[in-house]
């Protein structure tokens, strides 16, 4: 499962309780950004897993498969946010790393996405 760039894609942001979501979804994958903020800022921001500051943001990766839910935390990174002030969108530049523990194994994967958000 990989989102694929020629494939269109949905981007929703919502704000709820004080926590900004914003969630890319392509047929049954989705990676989803939360920042512990209600408005994004022209900083960068630290992924961890158990984000719990206003500078730090949790990531995650989940697919549906035959009617169940999987996902898989982004568990290290950055999140780099500016505001073009041409365009009126903001860039937000993903690079990260997931851990997949299955059994006695570990998987690493590059996580690399850039975002256009108005």
């Amino acid at each position: 499962n990989y989102f694929i760039e020629a494939l269109p894609a949905t981007i929703t942001v919502d704000k709820s309780k004080g926590i900004l979501s914003v969630v890319v979804s392509q047929k049954d994958q989705f990676f989803s950004l939360f920042f512990g903020k209600r408005k994004l800022e022209n900083r960068k921001y630290i992924i961890k897993s158990n984000a719990d500051s206003k500078r730090e943001v949790a990531a995650r990766y989940s697919f549906r498969s035959d009617g169940q839910v999987s996902y898989v935390t982004v568990t290290s990174g950055t999140v780099e946010c500016s505001f073009n002030k041409e365009s009126q969108l903001w860039n937000l530049k993903v690079v990260g790393v997931i851990s997949n523990y299955v059994g006695r194994s570990i998987s690493y994967f590059n996580v690399k996405a850039i975002l256009f958000i108005p």
